[in-house]
């Protein structure tokens, strides 16, 4: 079922990610005695910010549905790449090496099924599904391959969304090819090498949202390591687990806190996870969001303080212009699924803007500014308040 704001919120004081900080006298007998100093700042995280800052490989499940296939290039094309690389610019640019592209299958032709409660039923749909699927254009591809000719041999999974990754397959030609056979459209496990993938964006499949524990807390250290700030984090017997080099990842953190307690419909979506109604994507921290307001399109927040207070058009677009920058947007997009088995991606994205930026407009609208301050979150990663909460669905 798509999420609604109607769904009982039974969830929502359990959802927690970081708390503040203070200094506490540190153990040394856990750190080398030179690396530390009496006196540390802690802080305490949540299950889910254990797993998004933790920098170890985990294992998620991709659906397979076709290969890359890569071909051995003809010496000619090594030899030209070769005397490219060697022979001057000014003649290296008349050295064009043909090579031979990558082949790209993707099947098609799956069937996906409704839900079924008929245990036999299904068992019986999943050996139809196995004796079609020798039928499929990708498993002929497969089997009449000239393996003389390629080099090697990539899966290709589904990410939701159009979305598609690379699986690199073990082993030798043959089985590779095989592997590709006997598991295409099925749940294939993808090693990641962390729950941060890059540029802010998080993998969250990886983590159970239905077996979350408020009550497990983990201390999140912050140290001076010959000059430079460490952080470390100790698991529930107060040893390090780990490592967190990057200070963004702990700011995004703070920033994550801050969206659950503000926005409801954010807080929400996770609730939808942890009791099974959906399934975790991706959470991802935009810096560039830019959401061009107007007058005709405005956060809620402001189209409530415009409508109850009689503001000139001149302040009105400073307002908007102010509104322009310093936004940071945070997405979390889950797969949610109707009764009737369709499945889709809900995206849910907190605007947050930075109160700073209200700077300008003290002076000449202090009642306005003031307003906007009750409803200011501070944390070590700034003072930002939430500006508006989007929801949109799109097919899986």
């Amino acid at each position: 079922m798509n999420l609604t704001m109607e769904k009982e919120k039974v969830f929502t004081d359990r959802i927690w990610i970081i708390s503040g900080g203070r200094y506490v006298d540190f153990d040394h007998k856990r750190i080398p005695e030179d690396l530390i100093p009496d006196h540390v700042w802690e802080e305490k995280i949540s299950e889910l910010a254990f797993y998004m800052l933790n920098p170890n490989p985990f294992e998620i499940k991709k659906r397979l549905v076709g290969c890359r296939i890569d071909s051995l290039q003809p010496s000619s094309y090594k030899i030209k790449s070769k005397l490219k690389k060697i022979l001057p610019l000014w003649i290296g640019r008349f050295i064009n090496p043909a090579k031979i592209p990558p082949k790209t299958i993707v099947s098609d032709s799956e069937v996906l099924m409704p839900p079924v409660q008929d245990k036999n039923l299904e068992s019986h749909f999943e050996k139809l599904d196995e004796l079609l699927k020798s039928y499929d254009l990708t498993i002929k591809l497969l089997s009449k391959l000239d393996k003389e000719r390629i080099s090697d041999i990539l899966g290709i999974c589904d990410d939701f969304g159009g979305s598609r990754s690379w699986l690199k397959l073990k082993g030798a030609l043959d089985d590779k090819i095989e592997y590709i056979k006997n598991f295409l459209f099925k749940d294939v496990g993808v090693i990641l090498g962390s729950a941060y993938l890059s540029k802010g964006l998080f993998e969250m499949r990886g983590f159970d949202f239905r077996a979350f524990n408020p009550e497990n807390i983990y201390k999140l250290i912050t140290v001076p390591v010959k000059g430079k700030t460490r952080h470390c984090v100790l698991n529930l017997k107060n040893e390090i687990e780990f490592w967190v080099d990057n200070h963004n990842l702990v700011k995004k953190m703070h920033l994550l806190e801050q969206s659950i307690k503000m926005d409801n419909k954010f807080r929400e979506a996770i609730e939808f996870c942890m009791k099974g109604d959906a399934k975790p994507l991706k959470i991802f921290f935009n810096k560039e969001i830019e959401i061009k307001y107007s007058i005709d399109h405005l956060p809620l927040i402001y189209k409530k303080l415009f409508d109850e207070y009689d503001i000139g058009n001149n302040d009105r677009n400073a307002i908007m212009n102010f509104l322009k920058k310093d936004q940071f947007g945070i997405s979390f997009n889950c797969l949610s699924q109707s009764e009737a088995g369709e499945e889709k991606i809900c995206t849910n994205i907190s605007v947050m803007h930075y109160y700073k930026a209200l700077e300008p407009i003290k002076k000449n609208l202090p009642w306005l500014y003031s307003e906007i301050h009750k409803k200011v979150s501070d944390s070590d990663a700034g003072r930002f308040y939430l500006l508006d909460s989007i929801r949109g669905y799109q097919n899986a």
